[in-house]
């Protein structure tokens, strides 16, 4: 029996246990689309007792394929077969929702969402050289680095009715850590802003991975880069520098599917600061004066 939308955008196979992706979420965003396979892997658990033993992925992010044959999932992770989980049911308080990555990341979770992740997002070889690359060659100190994950065009935060705080916030509390720490951490930024960029690097000692730039694009979204053939990579790339992140001493992020990823990697909330202006209703920034 194929059990549709299992959450949202995955059918559940029970007779043969298989997570499938959705054809009608072939368009969605890179982690996006992961984070609702976790989530659904989950409920699955929740509702079946099963761990699907396999995962068809081959509908799943079509803008980043150059060969509509690839499995976009296996492309990336594989499962780890030995992993076992056993949570009774009223032991997993998880609140699911598509919208999980939206939330409030918490401690008291990351049990439950970590040994999830360690079973099925499991980076191949492909993933983790350019995950050693990317160390040695900006000669990364994940012991003395603080990770900045900055998110100027996220679609979610724009158009979906959240607010969100600009890179100044982000920069003080970057210069806040930089300066209670002592030991002078270098900085590590992720965004699709060039301008961001360069002002943490006009101010600390920043790294950005090239390899994970999409240009100089004045888009409000800038697009993944368009030629097939550095499409696949720049994914392999982007996934890399996001676990390289997780594993900083320090970890400022946005909310949204890459930080909520940065947070399953990194395995716990211990240093990780994270933007929650979503949180407040838009009308909390306006003032009528009569």
């Amino acid at each position: 029996m194929i059990v549709e939308n299992i959450l949202y955008g995955y059918d559940y196979d029970t007779k043969n246990n298989i997570l499938i992706g959705r054809e009608n979420i072939k368009d969605y965003g890179f982690f996006s689309t992961f984070t609702l396979m976790l989530t659904s892997l989950m409920v699955v658990y929740k509702k079946y007792k099963k761990l699907p033993n396999k995962i068809d992925g081959k509908h799943l992010l079509r803008k980043l394929k150059n060969d509509s044959n690839i499995d976009m999932y296996h492309h990336f992770f594989h499962i780890n077969k030995s992993l076992k989980i056993n949570f009774d049911d009223f032991e997993i308080p998880v609140p699911f929702s598509p919208d999980d990555q939206h939330t409030i990341y918490s401690e008291k979770y990351s049990k439950y969402y970590n040994k999830f992740f360690k079973k099925y997002f499991n980076v191949n070889d492909n993933i983790k050289e350019k995950i050693q690359e990317l160390i040695e060659k900006y000669n990364v100190d994940l012991d003395n680095t603080i990770s900045v994950i900055y998110r100027d065009s996220d679609k979610w935060t724009d158009m979906g009715g959240f607010n969100y705080i600009s890179a100044g916030g982000y920069f003080r509390k970057c210069q806040e850590l930089f300066e209670s720490d002592g030991n002078r951490p270098k900085v590590l930024i992720q965004s699709e802003n060039n301008g961001v960029i360069g002002v943490f690097s006009q101010s600390f000692d920043t790294t950005f991975f090239k390899e994970t730039s999409l240009g100089n694009s004045s888009e409000i979204y800038p697009p993944i880069p368009l030629d097939d053939d550095k499409k696949i990579t720049w994914s392999e790339y982007y996934i890399a520098s996001l676990w390289i992140h997780s594993k900083c001493k320090y970890v400022i992020t946005y909310t949204g599917n890459s930080g909520f990823f940065v947070y399953l990697n990194r395995g716990t909330t211990h240093n990780l600061t994270q933007e929650i202006t979503f949180t407040k209703n838009y009308n909390d920034f306006f003032v009528t004066n009569n």
